[in-house]
């Protein structure tokens, strides 16, 4: 689905905003439907991205992500089909944390966005990252969501929330807005376990936790 196509499904079935002048414009939809997909994809790791590489070098251990990085999936040596093993830097043996050698574990650092590879590497090796990110541009009339095509129309659901609540001068669309909000936040609660369900499997003990049963 294009952004265009969005944006009249956005406007038309959801918002049944058809008659001219419209109450919002297109400007402010697009940017609705932009913000929308950035928080699936934040929320739900719902765009998976295999084509990012780390080339390490010697003596250095730890890398900076890309900003629109928002969690490393695996990491593979380009010569092994193994990934690097994840750990929390407290569970990596004492000994390995200022040897060197060809990185066998990673750990992330979610707070300075950064990956630490362990041993520290002695050589230049290629590791290749699958990666979960955010969109890397907004939604236009030309483009396409970033996020896989079963989940666009749920976008709709966050911009009529919010274009609503905007413009509840008098009270009267509050319901509404109200209604749009649940219904966002079941779908993206929905995608996040479906997509958490895809990756561990049909572990229920897996995906409670995920999602922490709730939205």
């Amino acid at each position: 689905m294009t952004g265009a196509e969005l944006l009249a499904y956005t406007r038309t079935d959801v918002l049944r905003d058809a008659a001219t002048p419209y109450l919002w414009s297109d400007a402010l939809i697009y940017r609705r439907l932009s913000e929308a997909q950035e928080i699936h994809a934040r929320r739900t790791y719902s765009i998976i991205d295999e084509t990012t590489t780390l080339t390490t070098e010697i003596g250095t251990s730890v890398y900076a992500n890309e900003d629109t990085t928002l969690f490393i999936l695996s990491a593979t040596l380009s010569t092994s089909s193994a990934d690097l093993s994840n750990y929390t830097r407290k569970a990596i043996p004492s000994h390995l944390l200022t040897n060197t050698g060809e990185p066998r574990i990673y750990t992330l650092d979610e707070a300075t966005n950064k990956i630490r590879l362990y041993p520290v590497p002695d050589a230049e090796y290629t590791i290749n990252l699958r990666i979960a990110r955010l969109p890397l541009t907004s939604i236009t009339s030309s483009t396409t969501p970033e996020i896989q095509a079963r989940y666009h129309l749920d976008l709709a659901e966050y911009v009529a929330w919010r274009c609503l609540q905007d413009n509840d001068v008098d009270g009267q669309a509050n319901k509404a807005a109200e209604r749009h909000r649940v219904d966002w936040e079941q779908r993206v609660s929905d995608a996040k376990r479906e997509l958490y369900r895809m990756q561990l499997g049909n572990n229920p003990r897996a995906t409670s936790s995920w999602t922490g049963k709730r939205n």
